[in-house]
């Protein structure tokens, strides 16, 4: 699908434009931005139709007009612009968790989302832009946080990783790992992914063989494994550890980094474009401007100043073009800082909310806690087909509410007993078998902040409390 000689030429073009600043960086994000309208108004029906009554030159991209990701799922073979993917082939594809880092049609990555906005949605993605998203995860992430001496630390340990994700299904990051697995010479000796659905004493052990470099997970995950480290149950001496997909709480940043001794680096990062924004040596997020484009609006789509509190965020890639997203609705509530960060990268910086998806604590039957991350809850029915929304709620020490919409109402018995199997069995896993499921009648609600549809979280943390030891 991608060649090193494409990854290292985008790479020679992601550091050179850093260099340049500000004025160079704006005028590859405005080239790009052109390109990319024009591509999409030549090879995309959807946008075709849509920009119909546009005039040829876009002055502002302002001026064109927001889409969802439910517009944009219900109108998938006429918004894609290669007229050899067809929905219901790729839907076929990502059922087949063989096939997960995989090219579709030998050209094309694909995952798949979990619809936090209300409805899942499945990217494909060309090989410009994965050649793009591990540029950027090269120079602007990996390298650029690690001193010299640092930087022979890891080439001594052999860049050596463990890549904690859920696992199961086409989603972004095993999928993105397995690609880029594949680039790297003498992939087979290393596990690239350990399942976070893994029994926490499993996960321990594997770390504790593979003896990391650099650990990247969930916020969530990295958590439960501080505890482990400080009681020393987990024994590793990573030089950094990355998180994403979730926010990264302070105090969680804090206590990872004084257990484990190294930097802890997060990012901003979605299925729709990999690598948004890196985190700098100052604790900020850079915006990797010159790629993607993120637009702070509020609810009728009215972009912000700095500083100002926003409803939604539209994301604009630069590079895809096998499914051109622009002024795409995210959902996540970003704002940009008005100062300049003290790092001096020219890149902008913003501040992230949301992704607050909470760990769940559950008692055993003999009283003891076990704390559960959500990403593998969420996974466990991501992959489920018929299943539109879903939530899940703790509302006791020993349960578990389910809230579940079905893509029709024929399939919904079925798809329930799926997801109450898929559950009990990881639950039973973890030593949670005491935990009851309860299936409840009402429907996934969205948040009256952000408009969300909130995925874990737990009513009764105020009355659980956990002792290290």
């Amino acid at each position: 699908m991608i060649s090193r000689r494409k990854i290292l030429s985008t790479a020679w073009d992601v550091w050179r434009t850093k260099v340049g600043g500000s004025p160079l960086l704006l005028a590859r994000q405005q080239q790009r931005l052109q390109a990319m309208i024009a591509f999409a108004r030549s090879h995309s029906p959807f946008y075709q139709q849509l920009y119909q009554h546009l005039p040829e030159h876009i002055e502002h991209l302002s001026d064109l007009p927001p889409v969802t990701k439910r517009v944009l799922m219900a109108h998938f073979d006429e918004w894609v612009t290669d007229r050899q993917v067809n929905h219901n082939e790729v839907n076929a594809f990502i059922a087949d968790r063989a096939l997960i880092g995989v090219p579709y049609l030998g050209r094309y990555g694909v995952w798949r989302t979990s619809g936090t906005t209300g409805s899942p949605g499945i990217f494909l993605h060309d090989s410009d832009a994965v050649a793009a998203y591990i540029s950027l995860l090269l120079v602007r992430y990996y390298l650029s946080w690690a001193t010299p001496h640092e930087f022979w630390r890891m080439m001594w340990r052999h860049w050596r990783a463990a890549f904690v994700f859920a696992t199961g299904g086409h989603f972004a990051s095993n999928t993105f790992e397995a690609i880029t697995h594949q680039l790297r010479p003498g992939s087979t000796k290393t596990p690239p992914i350990l399942s976070a659905h893994l029994p926490l004493p499993d996960l321990i052990q594997a770390l504790n063989d593979i003896q990391p470099a650099i650990l990247a997970t969930y916020p969530s995950v990295l958590e439960a494994l501080t505890g482990e480290q400080s009681v020393g149950r987990l024994r590793i001496r990573p030089l950094l550890i990355a998180t994403g997909g979730e926010c990264l709480k302070p105090l969680v940043r804090t206590r990872a980094a004084e257990t484990f001794g190294c930097k802890v680096r997060d990012t901003y990062a979605a299925s729709e474009f990999m690598g948004i924004a890196f985190e700098c040596n100052q604790g900020r997020l850079h915006v990797n401007s010159d790629w993607v484009i993120l637009e702070p609006v509020d609810a009728q789509y009215r972009p912000l100043d700095p500083g100002e509190p926003p409803r939604t965020v539209l994301l604009t890639n630069l590079v895809n073009r096998v499914q051109p997203i622009i002024r795409y609705e995210m959902g996540d509530s970003v704002s940009f800082c008005a100062d300049p960060c003290a790092c001096g990268s020219p890149l902008p910086t913003i501040a992230v909310e949301g992704r607050d998806d909470e760990i769940l604590r559950f008692e055993t039957e003999a009283g003891q806690l076990v704390d559960i991350a959500p990403l593998p809850l969420q996974t466990i029915l991501m992959v489920i087909d018929g299943i539109q929304r879903f939530q899940l709620i703790q509302t006791g020490p020993k349960v578990l509410k389910i809230r579940l919409d079905a893509m029709t109402a024929a399939d919904a018995e079925g798809v329930w007993q799926t997801a109450m199997n898929g559950l009990r069995a990881y639950l039973d896993s973890q030593g949670l078998s005491a935990v009851a499921l309860e299936r409840s009648d009402e429907r996934p609600s969205q948040s009256a902040l952000s408009g969300k549809f909130r995925h874990v979280w737990s009513e009764v943390h105020a009355h659980l409390s956990k002792t290290m030891g």
